[in-house]
């Protein structure tokens, strides 16, 4: 199976980077370590988990309206969510596309 337009565009960003040899959890795990020494210790607070999806999601979601021609019908396609549900994450993330089609 081939890869998906957002797929040879992750690999592609990860080339224009230097990062041919890794994937994106292994950057999220290296983030996430660097993350954790700097708190010394300490827990993180309550919703660490939200935390870090809304992080890692906002991106996603700009990039598959980037991809797309903020084409709001294929960039839920591309993600694999519906189109309502592709909305309201717009919404939570304040991702307001507008007139012209572009999200800001």
């Amino acid at each position: 199976m081939s890869p998906s337009p957002i797929e040879k565009q992750i690999i592609t960003q990860e080339q224009a980077n230097g990062f041919q040899d890794r994937s994106l959890a292994s950057l999220v795990g290296q983030y996430l370590d660097q993350y954790f020494e700097a708190l010394e210790g300490a827990e993180p607070s309550s919703g660490f988990y939200h935390i870090i999806i809304k992080e890692v999601e906002y991106p996603l979601l700009r990039q598959a309206l980037r991809l797309t021609k903020n084409n709001q019908k294929k960039a839920a396609h591309i993600l694999g969510i519906n189109r309502n549900t592709l909305r309201r994450k717009l919404a939570e993330h304040r991702i307001d596309v507008n007139e012209k089609g572009k999200p800001y």
